[in-house]
C-alpha cells in the first residue's frame, strides 16, 4: 500500500516550483468545459476540445463546491499545447499573483 497522498501527482521534472495535484473538479476555460489533469499554485494542466495558442491569455474557472454556479475565475497564459486523446493537452501558468507572471 502506498503512503503517498492519493491526489498528489508525481512531478515529471525537478524544474517544477510547486507541487501539482490531480483533481476531478469541474474546469471551465473561457466559459467552455475542459477536463482538468492537474493544478498547482502556479498553473494548471487540462484537455481542451479546441486548440489554444501558446502565449494566449485565457480565463479559467474551477468549481470548488458542487452547488457553486460561479466558478472562481483566474487569468492564465497558455505555455504549452500538444495533441492528446480527446483533444489538446494544455499547460497554462496563472497570472496576477505573487510568484507568478503579472
Amino acid at each position: 500500500m502506498s503512503t503517498r497522498e492519493p491526489d498528489l501527482v508525481t512531478a515529471r521534472s525537478e524544474r517544477r516550483r510547486a507541487t501539482r495535484y490531480g483533481s476531478k473538479l469541474p474546469l471551465y476555460v473561457g466559459g467552455n468545459r475542459a477536463r482538468l489533469i492537474d493544478f498547482s499554485d502556479t498553473g494548471v494542466g487540462f484537455v481542451s476540445d479546441e486548440p489554444l495558442e501558446p502565449g494566449h491569455e485565457i480565463t479559467i474557472g474551477m468549481r470548488y463546491l458542487p452547488d457553486d454556479s460561479h466558478p472562481a475565475p483566474r487569468s492564465a497564459e497558455v505555455v504549452r499545447v500538444t495533441s492528446a486523446e480527446g483533444g489538446f493537452a494544455v499547460g497554462a501558468k496563472f497570472k496576477g499573483r505573487s510568484g507568478t507572471s503579472s
